[in-house]
């Protein structure tokens, strides 16, 4: 599976939705991974909401 979009912070790659806290707890406690993804797309996700569809 792979996140429908990315991003870079610092040295970490953030997929997906990843949650504000989760992306919070990256960049305080700096683990050895490469970052966190969250794969697919959430229905109803911020900014694709389409009229008639729930």
């Amino acid at each position: 599976m792979r996140p429908c979009h990315a991003t870079g912070i610092s040295d970490h790659v953030i997929g997906g939705h990843v949650p504000a806290a989760g992306i919070g707890r990256l960049l305080t406690d700096r683990p050895r991974a490469r970052g966190p993804a969250t794969p697919g797309m959430p229905p109803s996700a911020p900014g694709t909401d389409m009229p008639g569809l729930s």
